[in-house]
C-alpha cells in the first residue's frame, strides 16, 4: 500500500442496520462529496436514516457531486423513497448512477425490469401467505428477500430525475468516467454489471473458487434455480426475455416451483444482486472498490481480464459486497488484494443470521485487513460480542456512523 502524501480522504460509513450508506469526502478546495447508497431493509432497520440523511446534508452543505445507486433493492435504495423530501431539500446534486437495467430508454432493461417485477410482486404475496402459518427460518428468510425487491417505485423515481435535476448516468462494466468535472482528480472505471445476461444468472462461484457457500441443505438446493426458465428466452438468440405474459411452459416452470416458492425468492433476489454497479474510485494515488451486492455472475466477468490483478492489487479500500454474505467475493478477490487493505463491512446479523459469513471475515484477517463492521457499534440487534475493538488511529467512531480517513 502507498505511503499517504495528500489530505485525507475521509469515507463514513452510517450504522443504518441491515444496509448500505456510505458518504466519501474528497479533500478538494471546496470538498466534494459523493454519496453511495442510501437504503435500509424493513426486516433490520435501526429507525435513524432520517437522522443518517440530516447528518449527510450537513456534512455536505445540502451538496452532493455525485450519488451512485447500485441497484434496485430497498437495503441500497429505500433512504431516496422513504425520505424523499429530505433529499428534495439539497441544494445539489449534479450526478445519479444507476445500473443499466434500470434504463426505462432500453428495451431489453425493460422487458428484464417487468418480467422481474411480476415475479416479485407474486413471490411477495405467496411468501408472506406461507410465514403466516409457517415459523421455518428458511420461510422467514424467503419473506425477507422478497420485501427487499419490491416496493422501491418512488426511490426509483427521484433517482433517475436526478434528485435535484442532476445529469443521470446509466453505467456498466468497461465505462470509464472522467471525474474531473465532479470532483478534480477523480477518475471511475465500472466494472460491473455485465451487459450479457448469462453472467447475470451466474449465482455462485464454482466450488474451487467458493469460500461463503452455505452449510448443510439451507441455501444449497437453491443452486439449480435460475430466475427465469429457458422457455422465456427468445429462441432466435437473444438471451432477453422478450414476453412479459407467462406462456403455458413457462406456467408449468413455476407451477413446479411452487413447492418451494422460497427458492424463486432467492434466485431472483441474487439475479438482481447481480445487477449492482461496482466501481472503482482512484484519487491521487488512493484506489477504493464498491462492490454493491455485486454476486458471483457480475464478478467473473471482469475477474479473468489482465487488469483485475492491477485493480485488486492496488487497491487502499474494499466494500465488501453484500453485507459479508455467502455468495458473494470470490477467493481470486481476496487473494489479489494486498495486505493492509481497509474492508468496509455494512452488515447486521438480522434478519440473516448466517451474514456476516465467518469465512469472508477469517480470509480478510489473513491477508491482515483492517475490518470495520457497521454493526460493532451497540444496537439491539447486536449481541455483546460485537463490540468494537481498539480503533486505529484513521477509524473513528460517531453515533451513527464510523469514519474511515485513507
Amino acid at each position: 500500500m502507498s505511503v499517504r502524501t495528500h489530505k485525507p480522504i475521509r469515507i463514513r460509513m452510517y450504522r443504518v442496520g441491515f444496509g448500505d450508506c456510505f458518504l466519501l469526502s474528497f479533500p478538494t478546495e471546496p470538498k466534494r462529496h459523493v454519496l453511495v447508497d442510501c437504503g435500509v431493509h424493513p426486516a433490520g432497520d435501526l429507525k435513524v436514516m432520517r437522522d443518517v440523511i440530516a447528518d449527510i446534508r450537513a456534512e455536505t452543505e445540502g451538496r452532493l457531486a455525485l450519488v451512485v445507486a447500485t441497484h434496485a433493492h430497498k437495503d441500497h435504495i429505500s433512504g431516496f423513497g422513504d425520505f424523499a423530501d429530505q433529499f428534495r431539500d439539497f441544494e445539489a446534486v449534479d450526478e445519479v448512477w444507476l445500473p443499466w437495467t434500470e434504463d426505462q430508454g432500453d428495451p431489453a432493461a425493460n422487458a428484464l425490469r417487468k418480467k422481474q417485477a411480476a415475479l416479485a410482486t407474486a413471490l411477495l404475496d405467496t411468501i408472506s401467505a406461507m410465514a403466516a402459518h409457517n415459523d421455518k427460518p428458511r420461510v422467514h428468510a424467503a419473506l425477507a428477500a422478497a420485501q427487499n425487491l419490491t416496493g422501491n417505485g418512488e426511490a426509483l423515481a427521484l433517482l433517475r430525475k436526478g434528485i435535484k435535476g442532476g445529469r443521470v448516468r446509466y453505467l456498466h462494466h468497461g465505462a470509464v468516467v472522467d471525474g474531473q468535472g465532479l470532483v478534480p482528480g477523480l477518475s471511475v472505471k465500472l466494472l460491473g454489471p455485465p451487459k450479457d445476461p448469462a453472467f447475470l444468472k451466474r449465482m455462485d462461484p464454482p466450488k474451487g473458487d467458493r469460500l461463503f457457500r452455505m452449510e448443510g441443505d439451507k441455501l444449497e438446493a437453491i443452486e439449480p434455480v435460475l430466475p427465469f426458465g429457458p422457455e422465456w428466452v427468445d429462441q432466435k438468440g437473444t438471451s432477453y426475455p422478450t414476453d412479459i405474459l407467462p406462456t403455458k411452459p413457462d406456467k408449468k416452470w413455476m407451477k413446479e416451483l411452487a413447492a418451494d416458492p422460497s427458492a424463486l425468492a432467492f434466485a431472483l433476489e441474487q439475479a438482481i444482486n447481480n445487477t449492482s454497479l461496482v466501481t472503482h474510485f482512484a484519487f491521487e494515488g488512493r484506489h477504493m472498490l464498491f462492490a454493491g451486492d455485486a454476486q458471483y455472475g457480475n464478478w467473473q466477468y471482469w475477474l479473468d481480464d489482465p487488469e483485475a490483478a492491477d485493480i485488486l492489487g492496488s487497491l487502499n479500500v474494499l466494500k465488501v459486497s453484500h453485507h459479508g454474505s455467502h455468495n458473494a467475493t470470490p477467493r481470486r478477490v481476496v487473494q489479489m488484494m494486498p495486505e493492509n487493505v481497509i474492508s468496509l463491512v455494512s452488515t447486521q446479523i438480522s434478519p440473516w443470521p448466517s451474514i456476516p459469513r465467518q469465512a469472508i471475515l477469517d480470509a480478510l484477517a489473513g491477508r491482515k485487513s483492517l475490518i470495520v463492521r457497521s454493526d460493532w457499534l451497540k444496537s439491539p440487534n447486536a449481541p455483546e460480542e460485537l463490540a468494537p475493538p481498539e480503533l486505529p488511529r484513521n477509524v473513528t467512531a460517531g453515533g451513527l456512523y464510523y469514519d474511515v480517513e485513507v
